[in-house]
């Protein structure tokens, strides 16, 4: 095999912030095991620690006063006026500034505090006082929501999301924003980061977009990299896999932003793109890739599916986990893919994918290289859902083999787990479990295809609480036909149940294109809504039956009242963190004392 050009793989912004995202280490790993020439960054983490210093935030308080000034020159032409969206965005950030600038709000102390929000985010001794938490909390989520303010429409809220009523998924909406200075938040960042790269004179550039909140960041940095550099421009990642036909539809993607784009798992593809980029074999010969030629978008068939006892455990060397927003560092750990149930209905996770699993040798030995390498000893298992079976020995490896970490897990209510499962499981590092709960009644349960036993769900949670691990909870409200009282089982549950349940995530269903709902929608008695957005993963939809608007708005009324019990109990409000990583660093916030906080009713 002859020797391989330069590679360099990317994770973009927006994402969270307190370790890094797997899917890059794990490509990375493939191309150094192969003899290929590969590096990562994680301009994610850089973007939020650029924006954190006192020298942005005042330039942006800088450029704010300025875009106040000139509104408030003009207001004349929009105040008032007719309901077109520039009106409104207007009418709203004009709204918005002149609240800041002319209240006494310290506007202009705010840079003076971000070295204060960095030590209490990262050093162990200011995280660990709750008082200094939450006062960086409140002063993170200002700094930015005023750093988004300045690109508004285009903007982010403190918890990352990148949506608003202005910009949807269409091609023609990304296009706009990437090109305009005035919305796109990071032009500014990757001009200091292209040069180095440039010099570097890489031949294959990967781009990593997982998630919606990555659209405009990875979008733009492709387009820039696609110019400046003479590499093959990729983009990968689950976020486009999941609408390929938004590709199609949209040949000229591939003249503005990418050379290519791989979907699905990208391990085993990965090298086979080396070889094409390597000039030792055509293009049509590497599985997963999504490409333009003579015109048209041309889309290659799937590759062997991955097989984790086959491939390197993830490559953090090129990661200064120092740079997290984390006392501590954690890296996510992946012990299998897939589901091994993959069958409930609203799910469109593992359809796609063969549940495979790490053999538990190579699991333990990655364990220890990790704590070897990076003094890591706090995992976040990312897996659809850990196994019973495989926690059990998983347990039983950590606990012969004296290795002491922390993790939490993703589970569904099993059978099979019992009491003495999860006092071993604690015994070896087992913190929180997050739960899928999705709802309080039967009948809903049923159509959800859940595939356990409804019952068993008080059981699991008091007992797994009886051995010291924090229950998180995730619920879902108006499935299809779902009614009010119907949904209101699942409040009730939760309010009966909440000495047990220490953490809670509550959403709306959506209906996701790749979802068994989807693709049986008539057996929901729903409607498909034939309009949908080229680079949207899911779809609107009709139901006759169900809750009415007014119900949906009492129900998410009573979800706010409990959710806001669960948030002033666990800290779930700080900004970036689902509160897990809180329990998870220490004893600290141990159950017991997550248990003893009283909440204060706010007046």
């Amino acid at each position: 095999m002859s020797s391989y050009k330069k590679f360099l793989l990317i994770f973009p912004p927006l994402w969270t912030i307190e370790m890094p995202y797997l899917s890059i280490p794990s490509l990375l790993a493939q191309l150094k095991k192969n003899g290929i020439d590969a590096k990562a960054l994680d301009l994610n983490i850089d973007y939020f620690n650029y924006i954190l210093t006192e020298d942005y935030i005042n330039k942006t308080i800088e450029k704010l006063k300025e875009q106040f000034n000139k509104l408030t020159q003009q207001k004349e032409t929009f105040l008032g006026k007719n309901d077109s969206d520039e009106n409104k965005i207007l009418n709203y950030k004009y709204s918005v500034l002149k609240e800041i600038f002319e209240t006494k709000n310290n506007i202009d102390k705010l840079s003076e505090y971000a070295s204060k929000i960095m030590l209490s985010f990262k050093d162990k001794k200011y995280f660990y006082n709750y008082n200094n938490l939450i006062k960086a909390k409140t002063l993170f989520d200002y700094i930015i929501n005023i750093h988004s303010l300045l690109y508004y429409p285009s903007c982010i809220s403190s918890d990352f999301n990148y949506k608003n009523d202005f910009i949807e998924l269409k091609f023609s909406d990304i296009k706009k924003v990437v090109f305009d200075k005035n919305q796109n938040m990071f032009l500014e960042f990757y001009k200091t980061k292209l040069e180095e790269i440039k010099k570097q004179e890489y031949s294959y550039i990967g781009i990593s977009i997982g998630y919606v909140c990555q659209i405009i960041g990875g979008l733009t940095l492709a387009n820039i990299l696609k110019k400046e550099t003479n590499a093959h421009i990729n983009i990968g990642g689950s976020f486009f896999s999941r609408t390929l036909e938004g590709f199609v539809k949209n040949p000229g993607f591939f003249d503005i932003f990418a050379d290519s784009f791989s979907y699905g798992e990208g391990e085993n593809s990965i090298l086979e793109l080396a070889k094409y980029i390597n000039n030792e074999i055509p293009i049509e010969d590497v599985p997963n890739l999504v490409y333009k030629k003579n015109q048209e978008v041309k889309i290659n068939p799937p590759g062997k599916p991955v097989i984790l006892s086959r491939i390197k455990p993830p490559d953090y060397s090129d990661y200064d986990l120092t740079k997290y927003f984390v006392p501590e560092p954690i890296l996510p750990l992946q012990i299998n893919r897939g589901c091994y149930w993959k069958k409930c209905s609203f799910c469109d996770h593992s359809y796609a994918k063969t549940y495979t699993i790490k053999k538990m040798k190579d699991l333990i030995e990655e364990i220890k290289e990790n704590k070897e390498k990076y003094g890591v000893t706090t995992y976040y298992i990312v897996d659809e859902s850990v196994h019973p079976k495989f926690l059990d020995r998983f347990s039983d490896a950590l606990i012969e083999n004296n290795i002491r970490i922390r993790f939490c897990i993703y589970s569904r209510f099993e059978k099979e787990i019992d009491y003495k499962l999860l006092k071993k499981a604690y015994k070896a590092g087992l913190r929180l479990i997050h739960w899928g709960f999705e709802s309080g009644n039967e009948r809903i349960h049923k159509l959800m295809n859940k595939g356990i036993v409804f019952r068993d769900r008080d059981r699991l949670i008091k007992l797994a609480n009886k051995a010291g691990i924090c229950n998180y909870v995730f619920c879902m409200y108006n499935f299809p036909t779902e009614t009010y009282s119907e949904a209101m089982d699942t409040i009730n549950f939760l309010r009966k149940n909440k000495r047990y349940i220490q953490m809670l995530g509550y959403g709306e269903f959506v209906l996701t294109i790749k979802s068994f709902i989807y693709k049986n929608y008539s057996k929901f008695n729903i409607k498909i809504c034939n309009e949908r957005n080229d680079f949207c993963d899911c779809s609107k939809y009709e139901v006759e039956e169900g809750m009415t608007n007014k119900e949906i708005e009492k129900i998410r009324g009573n979800i706010s009242k409990q959710l806001q019990y669960h948030l002033n109990k666990v800290f779930l409000n700080l900004p970036f963190w689902k509160s897990d990583y809180l329990v998870l660093y220490n004893n600290k916030y141990n159950l017991k004392q997550l248990n003893k906080i009283k909440i204060k009713s706010k007046k």
